[in-house]
């Protein structure tokens, strides 16, 4: 494990806030060098291969960051959604929507980040259905 990882987590963080794609890509690699299935670095590099339009290797990250927990977060599944095809996006939403529930049920204290990603999460489908070419090729229902 990496020596001080929460400061280099926090560094990287604060490259990705300023929105130094390149340099938050380099240090996240270095990480992943030494913590190749650190679930929370992987999802951070997807979000930068993203924003440094690299969907196909993001694709790959998420799609790892899923296998090795494939119930740690909803988040990874509505990113991945974004990356596919319409009845592949649909299951993911439909994924992560279900684990954001899931997490409702098990807080307390509801918090309103959560609900608006399962309202978000709600909304995408919604965006998939209201879009007739899709709708007439793919038949959702």
């Amino acid at each position: 494990m990496i020596n001080d990882s929460n400061q280099i987590y926090q560094q990287i963080l604060r490259l990705i806030q300023i929105c130094d794609y390149d340099n938050s890509k380099e240090l996240i690699e270095d990480y992943l060098n030494l913590d190749k299935d650190n679930l929370e670095i992987l999802d951070l590099y997807a979000e930068v291969l993203v924003n440094l339009d690299l969907p196909d290797q993001a694709k790959t990250v998420l799609e790892k960051s899923i296998a090795l927990g494939p119930d740690s977060n909803g988040d990874k599944y509505m990113s991945l959604a974004q990356l596919c095809e319409c009845k592949k996006a649909l299951k993911l939403y439909l994924k992560g929507i279900e684990i954001y529930k899931k997490q409702l049920e098990n807080l307390k204290d509801n918090t309103n980040d959560l609900k608006a990603s399962l309202a978000n999460g709600y909304s995408a489908i919604a965006e998939l259905y209201m879009n007739s070419s899709l709708w007439y090729k793919y038949k959702f229902i």
